[in-house]
């Protein structure tokens, strides 16, 4: 067999010695991404080195209420008023983002007019003016720290058990006895509804209107 046959026929059978260049995907605008959370009290408290909560330093007068007090202050304001308390100052500005207020103006105002888009601030702006606001530059805000502010991404972020999503998934059980409780129930830390509990009480009995109003 010719040797340039051979050549040719090993040429074809080897693979090529090229890498395929991988298609970059588009990167997620930083404000269009999943809400980063603010970091409790405890980061502040057990940190490695001390540090000033930005929360108490950024809210001038307003520092001595509770997180949960000036959320509920907050939720008077309409979208105007939240938008410019939220030029004051880093910490109105976190306060003023959370998210549970946007979400209450935007069912309050448009109900069930609007497509989510994003967040509920995002969806505010995006039903108001009835197209996608433009994508800012994101702020990124360190040294705040809030327990009140935590718990919505805390159950945001919060991974379900099927059974959790269960009714009645507590067990009902009348006439146990103390033994059997603490076996069944105490010892191995499970939860028990137990009924007929009082239906031996006189006071079911007694305690009638007429007995009341002697």
């Amino acid at each position: 067999m010719p040797r340039g046959f051979l050549a040719v026929t090993k040429l074809k059978l080897t693979k090529p010695n090229m890498k395929m260049k991988k298609e970059k995907k588009p990167k997620t605008p930083e404000s269009y991404k999943t809400r980063t959370k603010t970091p409790t009290l405890r980061n502040l408290l057990l940190g490695p080195t001390a540090k000033t909560n930005l929360r108490d330093t950024g809210l001038g007068a307003l520092y001595c209420l509770p997180d949960d007090l000036l959320h509920d202050i907050l939720s008077l304001l309409d979208a105007t008023d939240l938008a410019v308390f939220s030029t004051a100052s880093k910490s109105t500005y976190v306060f003023s983002s959370h998210d549970p207020l946007w979400r209450s103006l935007v069912l309050s105002k448009f109900e069930g007019q609007f497509s989510f888009v994003h967040s509920w601030k995002y969806t505010y702006i995006n039903s108001l003016t009835g197209k996608p606001p433009p994508v800012p530059e994101s702020l990124k805000i360190t040294n705040f720290y809030s327990d009140y502010l935590f718990q919505s991404y805390l159950c945001a972020n919060m991974e379900f058990k099927p059974e959790w999503l269960k009714r009645d998934n507590i067990q009902r059980r009348r006439g146990i006895s103390v033994e059997e409780f603490i076996s069944c129930f105490k010892e191995p830390n499970k939860p028990v509804l137990l009924e007929g509990c009082i239906d031996t009480w006189p006071a079911l009995k007694k305690w009638t209107r007429g007995y009341q109003t002697r």
